[in-house]
């Protein structure tokens, strides 16, 4: 891939705020974690884990495994490119970390993202 000299590849986990609509209708802000995998000037370029199958009706994908490794349930990652300014992130995550192959696998579907694009 070629960029302008303003990239940095990142390789972390931290929490970014989402909305949450509660059982009542409240629409309420989460810590949610992200893996946060380039930075462009002052941007983060990430994808949202969950422990969700499906996220605003598409299919999540599962990782290999958890990165909370204390956590037994599945973990999946939302096929979904995003972009956000970083100070609307949270510090690094370093109890948090994924694993080898799927770290390849979002950076494949970046690649072919950015091909589309």
């Amino acid at each position: 891939m070629k960029f302008n000299n303003n990239l940095i590849v990142l390789d972390n986990i931290r929490y970014h705020p989402v909305d949450v609509i509660t059982s009542k209708g409240k629409i309420i802000k989460i810590n949610h974690p992200v893996y946060i995998f380039m930075k462009i000037n002052n941007e983060y370029v990430y994808v949202t884990i969950t422990h969700s199958p499906m996220v605003k009706n598409k299919e999540a994908i599962e990782l290999s495994r958890n990165p909370n490794q204390t956590d037994g349930r599945k973990s999946y990652w939302v096929a979904e490119i995003k972009i956000d300014y970083k100070e609307n992130f949270s510090r690094i995550r370093k109890n948090l970390n994924l694993e080898k192959q799927d770290r390849e696998n979002i950076i494949c579907f970046f690649e072919h993202w950015i091909k589309k694009r």
